[in-house]
C-alpha cells in the first residue's frame, strides 16, 4: 500500500528580531515526500547516497540499485551476497559497508570491487569529507569480553582504516551503537541507539570528541546534510536542524521506518521500509542578515518561483502578508525588505511556488 502524504499549510519560518539580529536559516520542502520507486519482491533498502550524477541505494543479499533522477532505478551486480548496511559518496568514489566484514567500492556506482575489512565490527554509517572517509558503527567484541561498544574509523582511501579512540563515558555507559553519520557546516552528526534502544543524536567537530543532543527521539536510523539543513530519519518521523545541535521533530507523512537518507539534486531522497524510495520536494531556504533594513538570502532551485511572507506578530490571526514574489535566477538570491526599517521584530517564511 502506498503511504499517504500530507501537504503542509506552512513550511519553515525564519525569524529575526532587529534588536538582536540573529542569523537563522530554515528550509521548506521536507513535509512532503512523494513515492518515487517501489522495489519488486522482498527487497528492503538499508541506505542511500548521492554522487555527482547518480543515486545509489543498497539492500540485503548484496543488491544495489542506481538512478540518475531518483525515479527510474536499475539493479546492478555488487559482487557480494553480504548484507549491505551503508553507502557513501565522496572523492569520486561510492563506498559500501556491510556484514560480515565487507567494504566494497565503485567509481561509477555500477562496477564494484572489494576494499577489504578485518575488524570484528559492524559499520552501518559512513561519510566522506575533505579527502577522508569516516565510518561509525558498533564494535562487537570489546576487550575480548563479547561486549558491544561504539566505533569510529577513519580512512584516506577505504583500504587502510584507523581506529579512533572514544573516551566519553556517556557513549560507553549507555552501550551506544552508531547507526548513521553525516558531515556539514564543519560538524559530524551521528544518530544511533543506546541502552533500552533509546535513540540519540551526537555531534563532533573532529570525529573524536562527541556531545549529546539534549532531546529524545524515537528510533533514529539515518542522517544526511544538504543545502544548510541536517535531516535525520527514523521510526515514522524525521527531525531537522540547521546547526546539528538544535532539532525540530517533523511528520514525514507516513508510518514507516526511514533507514537511509541522502541529499542530491536539490532534494532529500530516503529509503523507506517495504522497499520504497521517496523524494522530498525541492528545498528552498532563508538566511537572515545582520543589517537594517533586513537582507535575506534565499537558497533554492534556480528557475523556480519563490514567495516570501512576513509578519510582526506570530500570534495574530491572518497576520502574514506577501512581501515578495520572484523567480530565483541564482542561488542564493539576495532580497532587502524595505518594510523592516524601524520594526522591533519581524518574522519571515518562504515557499517555492508550483
Amino acid at each position: 500500500m502506498e503511504p499517504s502524504m500530507k501537504r503542509p499549510l506552512n513550511d519553515f519560518i525564519c525569524a529575526g528580531g532587529l534588536l538582536f539580529c540573529l542569523a537563522v536559516t530554515h528550509a521548506d520542502g521536507l513535509d512532503r515526500w512523494p513515492l518515487r520507486y517501489s522495489a519488486p519482491g522482498e527487497m528492503y533498502f538499508s541506505s542511500i547516497a548521492s554522487g555527482p550524477d547518480r543515486f545509489v541505494a543498497v539492500s540485503e543479499n548484496g543488491r544495489i540499485v542506481t538512478s540518475t533522477d531518483a525515479i527510474q532505478w536499475t539493479l546492478v551486480q555488487s559482487g557480494t551476497t553480504a548484507r549491505l548496511d551503508s553507502v557513501a559518496s565522496g572523492n569520486g568514489v561510492f563506498v559500501v559497508t556491510g556484514y560480515p566484514d565487507t567494504v566494497i567500492r565503485s567509481t561509477d556506482g555500477t562496477n564494484w570491487q572489494s576494499a577489504g575489512w578485518q575488524e570484528p565490527a559492524t559499520l552501518p554509517g559512513i561519510v566522506a569529507f575533505a579527502s577522508n572517509y569516516v565510518a561509525v558503527g558498533t564494535r562487537s567484541d570489546v576487550f575480548g569480553l563479547g561486549l558491544k561498544g561504539p566505533l569510529v574509523m577513519i580512512s584516506p582511501d577505504t583500504f587502510a582504516w584507523e581506529h579512533i579512540p572514544l573516551t566519553q563515558s556517556f557513549l560507553w555507559s549507555s552501550r551506544v551503537e552508531f547507526q548513521s553519520v553525516t558531515f556539514g557546516k564543519g560538524l559530524f552528526v551521528a544518530v544511533g541507539r543506546g541502552l533500552n534502544d533509546v535513540a540519540f543524536i551526537v555531534y563532533s567537530a573532529d570525529g573524536r570528541h562527541w556531545k549529546l543532543v539534549n532531546d529524545i527521539f524515537d528510533g533514529l536510523q539515518s542522517v544526511a546534510y544538504g543545502d544548510g539543513v541536517f535531516v535525520a530519519g527514523g521510526a515514522a518521523q524525521i527531525a531537522t536542524s540547521t546547526d546539528g545541535v538544535r532539532w525540530r521533530k517533523r511528520d514525514p507523512g507516513h508510518d514507516r521506518a526511514i533507514p537511509g537518507i541522502t541529499y542530491g539534486q536539490n532534494t532529500f531522497v530516503s529509503v523507506v521500509s517495504g522497499g520504497l524510495i521517496m523524494q522530498s520536494d525541492p528545498i528552498a531556504s532563508l538566511m537572515l542578515g545582520r543589517s537594517s533594513p533586513l537582507e535575506l538570502s534565499i537558497f533554492g532551485p534556480v528557475g523556480k518561483s519563490c514567495q516570501v511572507e512576513a509578519t510582526e506578530d506570530l500570534g495574530a490571526t491572518n497576520g502574514w502578508e506577501t512581501v515578495a514574489n520572484f523567480v530565483l535566477t541564482n542561488s542564493p538570491a539576495t532580497w532587502t525588505d524595505p518594510g523592516s526599517t524601524n520594526k522591533s521584530q519581524r518574522f519571515y517564511r518562504a515557499a517555492l511556488q508550483p
